[in-house]
């Protein structure tokens, strides 16, 4: 009995000393950890790249030290001595822009370097996408490389589209689902302040022009294209009387206004002003976009099922059909291309001009709204169906996705 009894005690003790190792932070064995600095990450930007990871404490530990490898080296470089156990963070700067950078960092002990590192891998570049999520309420920018969410912004409640003007940098994003009415925010990247003007029903897509920063806001529920100022203020004409606006674009040259009225079925042009210059019959048009060199307006409808090109009088030039239930379109006016998002099919569709198919990019669940990188004829598109962005080459191929998110309604790209 007394052998079995000191049996059963020195298996405790052993299992007692097991469990003591597995909550060691530097174990191997470490369910949370593995045995390496926790929660690092590389943050690609523009030149640069942010590693982050999590502080911890532990025996014999003195700090945390980075190796870096790139394309042309074989080998991992040291790019740090010893950092502090405080430092939580360290900025590569200066580095090549779409050169794949792979990242190690390790414990430091008082006895030597860690045996495992944490690793991750980050390409630097001048892209800054921006996303939405309608379920979650969150307002993320992207990393360059589309790996990591950089930055979350959690003000809004039920945010439903995004776009970015390009000159003033300021992120524009429509909200529905507001504390007390639909809102809408507006984030300066340059300065990181954000507001948020209330007040609407229901505000959806929206339109920036950058030669004055100013912006023009669907507001389906009251039936107006409501124009506000960088600063969110309204002293400015709006357009009213609508049937549903779910469109809006302006065409960067004249600056001239075209909107989608879905349930009144028309898709009208309006000057500056706010006066109408023409208004074309459109069974339920969805979204809008214009040809920078042609301008002409492309028109979805979700509904019929086609997309319509109209010319600057606003006559319907042609109809293309193909489609399941196309929504969100963008026109890369440098190359010719028009990119189309169509949910109902699950897939991107890009035409020449001439209408032509040039790709169509299939599995992208729930593709509803999409961006295009000008300068280099990239995609980003969001998919509401598995909670995706992913980021497409000028011939169709996805280059990245990154999931993890409810459901991305929106995407925008500052070139």
């Amino acid at each position: 009995m007394r052998t079995r009894l000191a049996l059963l005690v020195a298996l405790a003790a052993l299992a007692g000393c097991a469990e003591r190792e597995r909550i060691n932070p530097f174990d191997p064995e470490n369910g949370t950890t593995l045995g390496r600095p926790s929660g690092f990450v590389a943050l690609a930007g523009d030149g640069g790249i942010r590693l982050q990871w999590e502080a911890v404490i532990g025996e014999g530990l003195i700090g945390y030290q980075i190796f870096r490898r790139t394309s042309p080296d074989s080998a991992f470089r040291p790019i740090t001595g010893t950092l502090p156990l405080t430092t939580t963070q360290y900025i590569d700067f200066g580095l090549l822009n779409g050169l794949d950078h792979e990242y190690q960092i390790f414990f430091v002990f008082d006895r030597g370097l860690g045996i495992d590192p944490a690793t991750d891998i980050a390409t630097p570049g001048h892209r800054v996408p921006w996303m939405v999520d309608g379920a979650s309420g969150l307002l993320a920018r992207l990393t360059a490389d589309g790996r990591h969410v950089a930055e979350r912004r959690t003000s809004l409640v039920s945010p439903s589209a995004v776009t970015i003007d390009s000159l003033s940098h300021v992120v524009w994003a429509s909200d529905p689902g507001g504390q007390v009415s639909g809102q809408v925010g507006l984030l300066d990247m340059d300065v990181g302040i954000f507001l948020t003007t209330p007040g609407f029903g229901s505000p959806g897509e929206i339109a920036t022009q950058p030669r004055d920063s100013t912006a023009w806001v669907c507001d389906e529920e009251s039936g107006k294209v409501i124009h506000l100022d960088s600063r969110g203020g309204r002293p400015l004409p709006i357009i009213q009387g609508l049937n549903t606006p779910t469109g809006v674009a302006i065409d960067p040259v004249d600056g001239t206004i075209w909107v989608c009225e879905r349930n009144g079925d028309h898709v009208i042009r309006y000057d500056e002003n706010v006066s109408p210059i023409s208004t074309t019959s459109v069974v339920h048009p969805s979204r809008v976009a214009i040809d920078a060199s042609t301008h002409e307006a492309w028109v979805t409808s979700a509904t019929q099922q086609v997309v319509h090109r109209l010319d600057p009088a606003g006559t319907v030039v042609d109809t293309y059909t193909g489609f399941s239930g196309p929504v969100g379109i963008q026109v890369d006016s440098r190359r010719g291309r028009i990119w189309i998002a169509d949910p109902a099919a699950n897939r991107v569709t890009v035409l020449d001009r001439d209408g032509s198919v040039v790709h169509q990019i299939p599995g992208l669940p729930g593709a509803r709204a999409l961006a295009i990188d000008y300068e280099s004829g990239e995609a980003w598109v969001a998919l509401a169906g598995s909670g995706e962005i992913v980021w497409l080459s000028p011939a169709g191929t996805v280059i990245r996705r990154l999931g993890g998110f409810t459901l991305p309604l929106g995407v925008a790209i500052r070139p």
